[in-house]
């Protein structure tokens, strides 16, 4: 039977498939015909399951479905892996993961979350790259963090599982109170897990939590900071905010009222007098030193001049985007360039590729290097690669 395949550009093709074929065929078969990968949508805006039947799928002769493309997306810490926009991550070259929604890394492995909820980890053992034991464990999983040496997935239910290193957060998860006299309980009633390289937070349903190398704080349901932990590390100066980012050991806010502030070790971005006065509309942050787009556009810096906290950035105009690896910065501005700045050799000098950068849409980045995508689909990467 035909089925007819739309683009959201308007773009339509009409595909032949069996009853008893694949959505996969029917799905491979559209790619092909409109180009670029993605996923198909009914009428109503659910997804095909690519292994369902056409006929379970209740797919009927000269009905329209929608192919919804999706740009590849590329994750990194210590190696890259590409998403593509259909879910499929190559592993290696003969064992392709499908269906892949999300992707984390410790320093040389990966853990992937699938359409279905489950997990699959793979990579160095050393790593925690071979955590089949732990994969039966994992159902309903939402999201996953990762550490240099662990790795943490959050439940539906509001449960926490970890597993790696102990010393890097893959011992049983457990919640420290605010409050000094309330005891240590395992985590529940978790809604989103942060981490550092060294330490995982959770955010509970009372509030969220954000962990730097050597301090926490949190975002109460009222908005209101409350930080802990080593002061020289951020441990301290609460404040009203809606976002908070972190170095190794400095925190910045950002106000309800859209300004900055930021407090921990000078030498790591814990001195905003830079920012002060601004209207920040995002804050990205590496081991060291932070840097904001502001409401007109244009970047601040502030930190360790070494890994980019003081670069003259009164030349960037438009800024849409911006990324970090552990010691330098990568911005996009809105003509589709790339400006870079901090560690040479750890991305902050993209001169060897600048000639490539042209109609950039995105950009990611692992611990020492950054890649980014091309509109055409095409990735350049740049850094300690």
């Amino acid at each position: 039977m035909d089925v007819r395949v739309c683009l959201l550009s308007g773009r339509t093709a009409v595909v032949t498939v069996r009853e008893h074929e694949l959505v996969e065929s029917l799905l491979q078969q559209a790619q092909s015909a409109l180009g670029g990968k993605g996923r198909l949508m009914d009428s109503s805006g659910a997804a095909l399951d690519p292994s369902s039947t056409v006929k379970r799928a209740r797919l009927q002769p000269a009905d329209s479905v929608t192919l919804q493309l999706r740009p590849p997306r590329v994750h990194g810490y210590g190696s890259t892996v590409i998403i593509e926009g259909d879910g499929t991550v190559m592993r290696d070259v003969s064992s392709p993961l499908r269906r892949v929604s999300v992707v984390q890394a410790t320093s040389q492995a990966w853990a992937a979350i699938l359409e279905d909820g489950s997990v699959v980890t793979w990579g160095n053992p050393s790593f925690w790259g071979d955590s089949g034991w732990a994969e039966p464990e994992l159902h309903d999983v939402v999201e996953i963090q990762a550490t240099d040496f662990a790795f943490a997935a959050l439940m539906r239910d509001g449960s926490v599982s970890a597993w790696g290193d102990a010393d890097s957060g893959g011992g049983t998860p457990l919640m420290y109170s605010l409050d000094p006299a309330e005891p240590e309980h395992f985590l529940d009633a978790v809604t989103c897990i942060q981490a550092t390289r060294g330490a995982f937070a959770a955010i509970r349903r009372d509030g969220s939590v954000i962990a730097s190398a050597r301090a926490f704080a949190a975002i109460r349901n009222d908005g209101f900071v409350e930080a802990w932990g080593d002061e020289d590390g951020g441990g301290f100066l609460p404040h009203v905010c809606k976002e908070i980012a972190a170095t190794h050991y400095a925190f910045a806010a950002i106000l309800n009222s859209g300004s900055v502030v930021s407090w921990g070790d000078p030498r790591a971005g814990g001195d905003g007098s830079m920012i002060e006065g601004h209207l920040v509309r995002e804050i990205q942050s590496n081991s060291r030193a932070f840097a904001a787009i502001l409401e007109s556009g244009s970047v601040v810096t502030w930190g360790d001049p070494a890994y980019g906290g003081e670069c003259n950035t009164g030349h960037l105009r438009g800024v849409i985007a911006l990324q970090a690896t552990i010691s330098a910065f990568a911005a996009i501005p809105q003509d589709g360039s790339v400006v870079t700045w901090g560690f040479a050799t750890e991305g902050g000098d993209s001169s060897r590729v600048q000639v490539q950068l042209r109609e950039v849409v995105s950009i990611a980045a692992d611990a020492r290097s950054f890649t980014a995508i091309l509109s055409n689909g095409s990735l350049v990467a740049w850094g300690a690669v």
